[in-house]
């Protein structure tokens, strides 16, 4: 026997703006087994759904998809303004034994208080073999990669998770003040260089050499 739960169309407002579920959308409940098809809200050309299985079969895969999400729309939750365009697959699977969590993710001209970051890239895929997530993460500003992370987590390793690489490539500063905000009122000038970044995500230790031309930090 199964439960089959569907939602009727209707408008939820959210973040200010007016949502509707997709049509013929469903949750298919067996036992531990859960399959959501067309589980999406959507509003114009972007939408945030689930499709797929949470499944004791470690074959069976669910995806949390984000298509053409406007980020402006994350400006009532914070004093920051966020501009850009993004698409995600978040894929999971073996919820139930060992679960692995995939992602791809792309931001097209991400800005944050009218500073054009660029282009945002990132790519995080479970090593099953060796049981860590092989990270990968890029900037490009006009056609330059700005930054570029390559390397792995290791959930497993207590002492040095993270062993990634960071090249940056003439990489405005100022890609850092939105976020440095309380510490800093202006960031200026470029940084290249080679880094290793290891220890764990509370506490990175980053190695490495590096220049900065036209650097200002008031």
């Amino acid at each position: 026997d199964s439960t089959v739960l569907t939602m009727a169309p209707s408008i939820l407002r959210l973040l200010e703006r007016e949502w509707s579920f997709a049509s013929n959308n469903s949750i298919t409940i067996k036992g531990t087994d859960w399959r959501f098809n067309r589980f999406s809200l959507v509003n114009s050309d972007q939408s945030v759904g689930l499709e797929g299985r949470l499944s004791e079969d470690p074959s069976k895969i669910l995806s949390l998809n984000i298509d053409q999400l406007d980020l402006s729309l994350l400006n009532v939750l914070t004093n920051k303004k966020f501009e850009g365009i993004m698409d995600a697959t978040v894929s999971m699977s073996n919820y139930y034994r060992d679960p692995a969590v995939q992602n791809d993710i792309t931001i097209g001209g991400l800005t944050i208080n009218d500073f054009l970051i660029g282009d945002v890239t990132g790519k995080n895929h479970w090593d099953t073999t060796h049981h860590k997530f092989d990270i990968n993460f890029f900037i490009d500003h006009q056609q330059d990669r700005i930054v570029n992370l390559a390397g792995e987590y290791n959930p497993y390793d207590k002492k040095s998770p993270l062993d990634i690489d960071a090249h940056l490539k003439k990489a405005n500063l100022k890609i850092l003040e939105p976020f440095l905000a309380d510490l800093f009122s202006q960031m200026g000038g470029t940084v290249s260089g080679e880094f290793k970044i290891t220890g764990a995500l509370e506490s990175p230790q980053i190695e490495g050499e590096g220049s900065l031309a036209d650097a200002q930090i008031m």
